[in-house]
């Protein structure tokens, strides 16, 4: 067959792609209708034969059939017998639910459904090689990924940034719903509202009330189709159609008990009426309109297209807790084979195909460096997904940086890495904030970068063992590794200079930010007075070493310290009560160390004046979380001199050094009085609170 030659065999219309060595059982998946919008919206691609099928509806399971139809129909051309059963189940398995989407700029999208099944799932992937021919592959993504086995599948193809990335604003999630109201067989009017992961179709109040606008016959089709799909389930269970927010009273069978092809016009129209009135009394009336403004209508019908909720998200699925839900934006890195090398992902030659935006994604090489890095270490790396973290802690966005040159990067990575033998382990990854690129923004030379870089190496972990020393709860382990890139900054004399960056990977701490904890956590009946009071207890114990540290954003005066600001992770026990907070990360740390400890308490009554409004036992956490405070405070200053001399080895003693600030903060904490500072801090709650009241 010749490139764009059509067939046709009994009825039945095909057209050849030569260049792609495709057929397609319909029209193109690009094909417009008079409007000028695209026809084909839902179309199922038969891999092994190279066919796909965008009619004769937009039902899954109506073009497997046509497909049967066909390829019977083609035999009894050439004479030869129908299908037989196997042959049929065999097409039948592996069928592949593609939906295409157009964007802006006529920019199209194709979303693969997998079917969760581990003997078919092979077929998914071999649809996105046909569809890779047809669109670039970073306009192609997964759904159904709310199974484990299709996660997983994904994942260990270091593809975990083609499930389909959900949009996180209002706009974002407008144009979703709107590019999701689709048709099912009628073309006339799109009145369904379809999820892409399900296959299924739901029907708004408002949607089947504007039916009353079509001619008769339409109608009368109309109100057909919903009598004929809304009983019928596609072959993964779901109902073919639903009706959005509607209780137990209108469902299918209101449709059931009419004679829609008998009807004259009149009746006809009453009928819909009287079923108008029946959806109207079973939906809430805060859904019986489409209102696209209202932020809570479109975020219900937008969850329920998106099968949205915190249980299906990539994020939950691997274990991370709800902060990074729908944050986290993944990156391509590569595939690593049986033999341990990385097939770099062709995204990457694709970049001359892209919009600005799209490319913005895929300018970051730091997740193949940090891949390349891993390889080279461990030859038992099945796969690894790396992605970027927005800032978590809440004054991030906000913090003001002193540093008067060039601003550096603050980049953070999480990433999922599986070895053999192993169970999946997720790691945070953090560059470091002064490395060799930002010393050569400033003009410095190579040497001089190198060497201040590798300082600022040395401080970073000196810093650390000293916080923890000084009992402040931190990951277990840190590891320090780097990569080789391209200097291409602003210093002209080293341009194209190969550097090293270095980069920091620390465990994942699983739990939730102190500060994103809402009041239903405290506010339970049953242990809501037990949970504040571990709380606050523990959150003292926190707040006792991060004093001591002076931690804080300046040095300056009346500066507030960093403190239950997103860094504060608790975990909880097998009952959901707290157990411990652990710091995941700790900037800021021996910043404001030469004041006096009285100037700084008062900032540290604020956790618990801001939680005044939602604890019901809140003089019982006040003393809870000063008693958690004095506690640890005397058991640091009790220990810590132990440590005096810990960095007295070390070559660098100016002052602002590891060794200089060490001291001080030691000289600082023998000298205060912890029981002073208790009162105090129980005093700036109260009078906090009698002002704000």
């Amino acid at each position: 067959m010749m490139d764009g030659q059509i067939m046709e065999v009994k009825n039945f219309v095909t057209e050849y792609d030569k260049k792609n060595d495709l057929t397609y059982l319909g029209e193109s998946i690009f094909a417009r209708n008079e409007q000028g919008n695209l026809k084909h919206h839902i179309m199922t691609i038969f891999p092994e034969d190279k066919f796909i099928v965008t009619e004769p509806s937009t039902l899954h399971g109506d073009q497997c059939v046509e497909y049967i139809n066909y390829r019977n129909a083609l035999n009894a051309a050439e004479n030869k017998p129908p299908l037989s059963e196997e042959e049929k189940e065999r097409l039948i398995d592996q069928a592949v639910a593609i939906s295409i989407i157009e964007g802006a700029g006529e920019r199209f999208f194709a979303i693969i459904r997998p079917e969760p099944d581990s003997k078919r799932i092979h077929w998914a992937f071999e649809a996105d090689e046909i569809l890779q021919k047809l669109l670039p592959k970073f306009r192609i993504f997964f759904m159904h990924t709310d199974d484990n086995l299709i996660r997983w599948a994904i994942r260990k193809r270091g593809e975990s940034w083609r499930i389909q990335p959900l949009p996180r604003t209002n706009e974002g999630m407008r144009k979703t719903v709107i590019n999701n109201k689709m048709t099912l067989k009628l073309s006339q009017r799109r009145i369904y509202y379809y999820n892409m992961q399900t296959g299924a179709r739901y029907l708004s109040y408002e949607s089947f009330y504007k039916l009353n606008e079509l001619d008769c016959e339409t109608l009368r089709a109309f109100l057909l189709e919903i009598q004929k799909y809304s009983p019928l389930k596609n072959r993964e269970g779901y109902s073919e159609i639903l009706f959005f927010k509607a209780n137990q009273n209108f469902t299918s069978k209101n449709f059931q008990r009419f004679d829609f092809n008998s009807m004259d016009e009149a009746a006809l129209r009453a009928a819909h009426r009287q079923l108008c009135q029946e959806f109207e009394s079973a939906v809430d009336p805060f859904y019986r309109k489409d209102d696209f403004d209202n932020w809570d209508w479109l975020f219900s019908i937008f969850s329920i297209i998106a099968n949205l909720d915190r249980y299906s998200t990539e994020e939950y699925q691997m274990g991370l807790c709800e902060e990074f839900s729908l944050k986290i934006t993944w990156l391509p890195g590569g595939r690593i084979n049986q033999d341990g090398g990385i097939i770099k992902d062709p995204v990457y030659l694709m970049k001359d195909q892209m919009t600005p935006s799209e490319r913005a994604r895929f300018e970051d090489g730091v997740p193949q460096m940090i891949l390349f890095t891993y390889v080279r270490e461990s030859f038992l790396i099945e796969y690894a997904n790396i992605g970027l973290v927005p800032p978590i802690r809440s004054s991030q966005s906000t913090k003001e940086i002193t540093f008067d040159g060039p601003k550096p990067r603050r980049s953070v990575y999480i990433m999922q890495v599986k070895l053999k033998g192993e169970k999946e382990r997720l790691s945070i990854i953090r560059l470091q904030k002064w490395d060799i690129r930002e010393m050569l923004d400033e003009g410095k030379e190579l040497l001089e970068s190198f060497n201040r870089a590798e300082e600022y190496t040395d401080y970073i972990l000196n810093r650390r063992l000293a916080c923890n020393l000084l009992k402040m709860k931190l990951p277990q382990y840190l590891k320090v590794r780097r990569f080789v890139e391209v200097y291409r900054g602003k210093n002209p004399k080293y341009q194209n200079v190969p550097i090293h960056t270095v980069y920091y990977e620390r465990e994942y701490i699983d739990g939730i930010a102190t500060d994103r904890l809402t009041p239903q956590y405290f506010q339970n009946q049953k242990n809501g007075n037990e949970f504040s009071v571990r709380f606050a207890r523990l959150l003292g114990e926190a707040a006792a070493p991060n004093l001591i540290v002076g931690r804080s954003a300046k040095e300056l005066p009346n500066t507030p310290p960093i403190f239950d600001d997103g860094d504060e992770v608790l975990q909880l026990d097998d009952f959901h009560m707290p157990s411990q907070i652990i710091v995941s990360e700790q900037p800021g740390t021996f910043v404001y160390y030469q004041d006096k400890m009285e100037n700084q308490i008062a900032y540290y009554a604020i956790p618990m004046i801001k939680r005044k409004s939602f604890l019901h036992n809140f003089d019982q956490a006040v003393d809870a979380y000063v008693d958690g405070f004095l506690t640890k405070f005397r058991d640091i200053q009790r220990s810590a001199e132990d440590y005096r001399k810990t960095f007295d080895d070390l070559p660098n003693k100016d002052p602002g050094s590891m060794f200089d600030k060490w001291h001080r903060v030691l000289d600082r904490l023998r000298d205060a009085n912890p029981d002073v500072l208790a009162d105090m801090l129980h005093k700036a709650i109260y009078e906090g609170v009698k002002n704000n009241a």
